[in-house]
């Protein structure tokens, strides 16, 4: 094999058969351009050329091993046919790059590697997998008439047979993610938007180049017995010593990350806590005593979607609690992303938080699922495609979350502002998906919410299993949702909740961004380099970052925080005012980059200029939490406390500092109202709930001024008895918190925090059979 035979390039270059595979790639390379994520050189771009591939790269194995057959050396026609397969990946290489020379580059480097990867791997297993089976179909005692024809059946016979199998998995285990020989990598779930080159691909591919070695040599040995020209081993030795190596590798797939199981999660997630109706699976690293409390919240949230639903799921769920993000993203893939299965009654969530922020939102899957008889338990358009739009929405109504303002009032400013969406045109298939998250799941919830509010969850179960909304209704989607929208004409706002919703509202979908995954993923990069204090590391990446999508100035404002934060105060003013100039910034932005320089202003020793900043920012009503937090700045500036509690303020404490700092100033100065408010919060966060309340219910609530500062106050000794078992003394806190509510926030987290206590109570009643708990 010293001397290259280039007569096997020649040939298969001539074949009309391989001329219209190179059309067809270059068809696909150029439709790529015209279509949403898929115009640059990055993931979505390489998976087409690489499904793509799957089809191509085998025929052109077939072709090889045809001219293998007739003349030649067999290894030299495979490798034609490789490196013609590899050629017809360059269109969409070149297109892509191009592209991103005439807008905007993107990140050009992980483009290519996710092409070699994905396209060139299935290059490289498809074309032996079609030379294998062309050859051995055509030679010897296995010898068929048209081998070709039935060297195509083989090969999609094994391609269906590996995709099946891939999807079977992912029925059954919580894995989202798929890797499959002959198609490639999918890595899950469309929301996590940052994606990376990593091991398990790596390691994944790396069995794919052993198995096509050992589909290649081993076809080699039969076709010509004995050592190859040049071959220090026999094709059939290295054939066999690579299937070893494959599997040795395959068997370390689940440490690599591309053979995970259900074994492995709960390998990993080692406490189990059960209840009536859940079995929790947690972290090790979790506290015993929150893996318990959010069990307790989790018997809370099935006792309150039961009453929505009026079914209940069969059988008891699992909840699967990871530690945070990147653990739960390495065992099943899925970051970012809160998953609910109802096929198979479990839930993963992230973190353990009491109350948990989206654990009634995925429990709410569960149980719609009992609403849907198909196989997956969910809606299904023309009994095929999933109904997201649905399934979503009635999770959002179940949930009912109140953040600043009602899922009706958030949809009724989408529509004041013009940017709320036909719901009835987005339960086509990809309907739902062409908008971002935020504006769809609103939508559809108060579309939802209204449905069940106005005609009941009974119509609304027709629905959701597979029913016409004339069926159900009498009334056609369309015309429902003129009435929603009317009635969302109605609904009462105030001027802060447009401000809000053009802030929330503004962020595209991932079909509408430029470098959507290049841009996410170096996101991640540069605020985990912030959260370690490397601003030197952080500035040009978050900068970079700003450039590719200059309408958000997020990544400056986290900039300017730390900037303010080191004591770097011109830096910090500089990228502050560059992030409120920033073309397409919302009135929102403008205003957390005028509250950085307010902070600015604090910590050079202008209190008065803080002050009117501070002022105008409270004001302007951001949320509840900005709020808070001015409130609490006005009230220390220019008191003895200030310039001791307003860098806790601004996040320069560590929670352990904090909890230790607070306490000794609380200590020295036990009538500085705001600061004994500030020290039982960072109790609660401590879970130290008996030292926490004592301190919240003698806290004087007329001494704190601004009515947002007494209503968290009045919420927070709430939480405080109800962490400490004292259930009827957390009603009557609740109760009162519900009365003096003046927003609809407020008011939504008292009485969802009053009817917990209840439910506790009672509970707690039911299992000793005594009025304890207080």
């Amino acid at each position: 094999m010293n001397d290259i035979d280039v007569r096997p390039f020649s040939t298969l270059g001539a074949d009309r058969s391989v001329r219209f595979a190179a059309a067809a790639h270059a068809l696909l390379a150029v439709g790529l351009c015209f279509a949403p994520l898929t115009a640059v050189l990055g993931f979505e771009r390489a998976l087409a050329t690489a499904l793509l591939s799957t089809v191509t790269a085998p025929w052109l194995g077939m072709r090889a091993a045809k001219g293998a057959l007739e003349k030649g050396e067999p290894l030299h026609w495979w490798a034609a046919a490789v490196v013609l397969g590899g050629l017809l990946l360059l269109p969409s290489l070149l297109l892509g790059a191009f592209y991103e020379w005439v807008t905007l580059a993107c990140d050009q480097r992980a483009g290519l590697e996710l092409h070699v990867l994905l396209g060139g791997g299935n290059v490289a297993f498809g074309t032996a997998l079609g030379f294998a089976a062309r050859a051995l179909l055509g030679v010897g005692p296995v010898k068929l008439t048209r081998p070709a024809t039935w060297a195509a059946l083989a090969v999609l016979l094994i391609d269906l047979a590996w995709l099946g199998a891939a999807l079977v998995r992912l029925y059954r285990e919580p894995q989202i993610f798929m890797f499959v020989q002959p198609f490639g990598w999918w890595p899950g779930s469309l929301y996590d938007e940052a994606l990376t080159v990593s091991p398990a691909l790596v390691g994944f591919r790396g069995v794919g180049a052993l198995m096509s070695m050992v589909l290649v040599l081993g076809t080699r040995a039969v076709l010509k017995p004995g050592r190859g020209r040049g071959f220090a081993w026999s094709p059939a030795v290295v054939a066999v010593a690579a299937a070893g190596l494959a599997a040795v590798l395959s068997s370390h797939g689940e440490a690599l990350g591309f053979d995970r199981d259900r074994a492995s999660v709960i390998e990993a997630l080692s406490q189990t806590v059960e209840t009536e109706h859940f079995v929790l699976r947690a972290a090790p690293s979790v506290p015993r005593e929150q893996v318990e409390a959010l069990a307790r919240d989790h018997e809370f949230r099935w006792h309150q979607l039961h009453r929505f639903f009026g079914v209940a799921p069969r059988g008891r769920i699992t909840s699967f609690v990871y530690a945070n993000s990147a653990e739960k993203g390495r065992l099943i893939g899925a970051e970012r992303t809160q998953i609910a299965r109802p096929w198979v009654n479990e839930i993963h969530l992230n973190g353990a938080a009491v109350p948990h922020r989206v654990m009634k939102h995925e429990l709410a899957h569960i149980f719609a699922g009992a609403l849907a008889p198909t196989f997956f338990r969910i809606p299904l358009i023309s009994g095929l495609v999933p109904n997201i739009g649905l399934i979503e929405g009635v999770a959002v109504a179940a949930d009912a979350p109140v953040r600043e303002l009602t899922v009706h009032q958030w949809a009724a400013a989408m529509l004041r502002l013009e940017r709320l969406p036909s719901v009835s045109r987005s339960l086509a298939p990809t309907g739902f998906w062409s908008l971002s998250s935020s504006r769809a799941y609103v939508a559809f919830g108060s579309f939802v919410g209204w449905l069940v509010e106005t005609r009941g969850i009974e119509a609304f179960t027709k629905v959701y299993a597979g029913g016409r909304f004339s069926a159900a209704y009498g009334e056609s989607a369309a015309t429902l949702e003129e009435q929603w929208r009317a009635f969302l004409e109605s609904v009462t706002l105030e001027p802060v909740a447009l401000r809000l919703a053009e802030h929330r509202f503004s962020r595209p979908s991932i079909f509408e961004k430029v470098c959507a995954r290049s841009t996410a993923e170096l996101a991640q990069r540069g605020y985990g380099l912030l959260r370690s204090r490397d601003l030197s590391g952080a500035a040009p990446i978050l900068r970079h970052v700003w450039s590719l999508q200059p309408s958000d100035p997020t990544p400056l404002l986290a900039l300017a925080r730390a900037q303010s934060r080191a004591g770097d105060l011109e830096a910090a003013e500089k990228t502050a005012d560059e992030a409120s100039r920033a073309p397409g910034a919302t009135e929102a932005s403008r205003l957390l980059a005028r509250e950085i320089i307010g902070e600015i202003e604090r910590r050079r020793g202008r209190w008065d200029a803080a002050r009117r900043i501070f002022n105008t920012v409270r004001d302007a009503g951001l949320s509840s939490a900005s709020r808070r937090l001015q409130s609490v700045r006005l009230a220390l500036l220019g008191k003895p406390l200030a310039d001791v509690v307003l860098p806790y303020l601004a996040g320069e404490w560590s929670p352990e500092q904090a909890l230790v700092r607070l306490g000794e100033l609380h200590r020295n100065a036990p009538d500085a109202t705001v600061l004994g408010y500030l020290y039982a919060r960072r109790l609660e966060a401590a879970r130290l709930s008996e030292e926490g309340l004592a301190i919240a219910l003698d806290l004087p609530l007329e001494r704190l001024e601004a009515p947002e500062l007494r209503a968290e106050a009045r919420l927070l000794a709430g939480r405080l008895a109800q962490g400490a078992g004292r259930f009827l003394l957390a009603q009557d806190l609740f109760s009162a918190a519900l009365r003096a509510a003046d927003r609809p926030a407020v008011a939504a987290e008292a009485g969802d925090w009053l009817e917990r206590a209840r439910f506790e109570y009672e509970r707690n009643r039911e299992m000793t059979g005594a009025r304890s708990g207080d």
